[in-house]
């Protein structure tokens, strides 16, 4: 299947392209709102260019856990470093921010990276003004794979049910892509669920979507988590319950919630240092709404507060692993703890 970028980006997909002729180019620039996609794409280009003796010869980087600068030395410095009993290095950096809030270091760099070293970057957003992505597109490729638009998501979908012997009417569809959403890793697994639960039947129905496919989890751990926040204990309850009737896994809410106040916890601290939501949106590589909604979460709990949340879900996924209490009522000890004005021991 294709995956088209949006309507002012090329669509050409240069990177299978690049692999089928052999033709790699010393820098990528992965980019758009798609990270499923992205991360695909990504993974291959990565495997394609993975030097021998890739533990000496391939360096890992994150514009997270480093700042600009550190960031920037430690790229140059391995990309200046020849290659170690093979023909090439590779260097894949993940977030750094560079190609939409600009890099002069990295843009006058590029003109000197050797031709031994291979660089992938995989970025949320760019701005093509940037003197970078200027630079960039003289030395290799600029691709972006942002989420399809509503009438390229049914034409992908109705192509894998089609490919798969399958049929799906309108209203059917509709319900399918209100469960899931447009997200194409949901999408994709869900589908293949479907094509395996109807077997040899052709047409999947309405039935088999309300029968396999379950709303997005990670949505209504939000309203779990909204409640926890405004210390709402029997709202969090009620939504905890909900989902537990929707047959989510306990020990699926247990991982969101811990991801979500984990993510809280990331952004109080990025507050504290300086940064603005929207710097703080490109850091975690979320949507900027979804950094506002955590920095409004994140002055409702105290540091102190949101670490020993993460250090009780820590402790209730040993006691359900160990089998020494019963993972639904874990879990509603924990919410029941920390939605109590005054705690109590798990």
């Amino acid at each position: 299947m294709a995956f088209k970028a949006g309507k002012k980006e090329s669509a050409v997909n240069w990177v299978p392209l690049d692999i089928k002729s052999g033709d790699l180019k010393n820098l990528y620039i992965l980019y758009g709102d798609d990270p499923y996609v992205r991360d695909t794409y990504f993974n291959m280009l990565e495997k394609a260019l993975m030097p021998d003796n890739a533990e000496m010869n391939h360096s890992r980087y994150d514009g997270i856990s480093l700042s600009s600068d550190e960031l920037f030395k430690k790229i140059t410095a391995s990309a200046d470093t020849m290659p170690f009993f093979a023909d090439k290095r590779l260097i894949t950096v993940k977030g750094s921010g560079w190609f939409k809030n600009g890099n002069e270091q990295f843009a006058k760099y590029l003109a000197t990276l050797p031709s031994t070293t291979f660089i992938i970057f995989s970025e949320n957003e760019i701005d093509k003004r940037k003197s970078i992505c200027k630079a960039a597109e003289e030395k290799g490729r600029l691709i972006a794979y942002n989420k399809l638009e509503d009438k390229d998501l049914q034409n992908a979908v109705v192509a894998i049910i089609l490919k798969n012997g399958k049929a799906i009417r309108q209203k059917t569809y509709d319900l399918f892509i209100e469960k899931t959403g447009s997200d194409m890793a949901t999408v994709t697994n869900e589908l293949e669920k479907l094509i395996c639960y109807t077997g040899d039947r052709k047409e999947i129905t309405e039935d088999d979507v309300n029968a396999l496919v379950s709303t997005r989890l990670e949505d209504n751990v939000f309203l779990l988590v909204n409640a926890m926040t405004d210390k709402d204990q029997h709202a969090a309850l009620d939504s905890y319950y909900d989902l537990i009737r929707n047959k989510a896994s306990v020990f699926g809410i247990l991982s969101l919630l811990y991801k979500q106040f984990n993510a809280i916890l990331m952004v109080k601290e990025l507050l504290s240092a300086g940064f603005k939501t929207n710097d703080i949106a490109d850091k975690l590589g979320c949507k900027p709404y979804a950094a506002e909604q955590r920095a409004r979460a994140a002055a409702r709990f105290s540091k102190y507060d949101l670490q020993e949340f993460l250090k009780d879900c820590a402790e209730v996924q040993q006691q359900i692993k160990s089998g020494s209490m019963d993972q639904k009522l874990a879990v509603e000890r924990l919410i029941i703890k920390h939605t109590s004005r005054i705690h109590c021991d798990i």
